[in-house]
């Protein structure tokens, strides 16, 4: 049988060896876009690289419409909603 004295241990130890879960949201001047779904990555550093091929995209698509690129970042952020390093959109 189970004791449910463990169980807090036993749904520590899972959240340890679970892969990473990253959000990737949109910061401008005029506030936050919420990434709600997010994507799972084996590490910060891959996230980071997630974040500055989303950076390059974005900023490519805002281009093409004509919109200015200034001062947007991509904010990568945990499952707790801490913000673990900001990815700039480039003019180019």
């Amino acid at each position: 049988m189970l004791d449910v004295n463990l169980l807090p241990a036993i749904a520590q130890t899972r959240q340890e060896t679970a892969v990473p879960h990253f959000y990737f949201h949109i910061r401008d001047k005029g506030g936050l876009i919420r990434d709600e779904r997010g994507a799972d990555f084996e590490s910060i550093a891959e996230a980071h690289q997630e974040a500055i091929k989303l950076a390059r995209s974005v900023a490519a698509d805002m281009r093409e419409v004509g919109d200015v690129v200034v001062g947007q970042t991509i904010e990568v952020s945990d499952r707790w909603g801490n913000v673990l390093e900001s990815v700039p959109l480039r003019q180019r």
